[in-house]
């Protein structure tokens, strides 16, 4: 095949259990066994591994539970996990979260807008006990574009100038 065709980490063979990508690269051994990488969702694997060691629903009720409110401790407690694998699900899904919102917020960056409202509200962050509570800003942005699409933006930081000009600055009426 010419040196323009298909990317090396693209596998025919090889299809990764958790997104199903064939976008997949060699990372390691473990236990004398080949394991991969996907590329799209980041999850090591080895695909003569007959199952997984936790299902895909009690993941999600994992994240769930933690959603609600409960302590990662209380979560692992409950569905009988370790406390380090439920982190981890959390962990994972909070970055692939961030990934998702930092591609959405460069996608608003670039267009303009008719109508743009904004709005800031405060609330405390949960620290250890000991500690002093720290206030956290919370904006939410409402924009309006041409075709009359409405879309909402999120964002945590400090209340002042230079926070608003960076999350903000980009949003230019036409």
């Amino acid at each position: 095949m010419s040196k323009r065709g298909r990317p090396k980490n693209y596998r025919h063979d090889i299809r990764c259990p958790e997104c199903g990508s064939n976008w997949i690269v060699k990372n390691g051994k473990q236990k004398g066994k080949q394991t991969y990488l996907c590329k799209d969702c980041l999850r090591r694997f080895t695909p003569e591994a007959e199952r997984t060691h936790h299902s895909k629903s009690k993941k999600e009720q994992a994240i769930s539970m933690f959603c609600e409110g409960m302590s990662i401790s209380a979560i692992s407690r409950i569905l009988n996990v370790r406390y380090t694998t439920v982190y981890s699900w959390i962990y994972r899904k909070g970055q692939k979260a961030k990934q998702l919102i930092d591609k959405k917020i460069q996608q608003l960056q670039t267009q303009k807008f008719e109508k743009i409202s904004f709005d800031e509200m405060w609330t405390y962050e949960k620290v250890r006990k000991g500690e002093n509570r720290q206030e956290v800003w919370i904006w939410t942005a409402v924009l309006e574009d041409k075709n009359k699409k409405i879309k909402k933006v999120m964002f945590v930081g400090d209340r002042d100038e230079e926070t608003f000009l960076k999350n903000n600055g980009n949003y230019a009426r036409e």
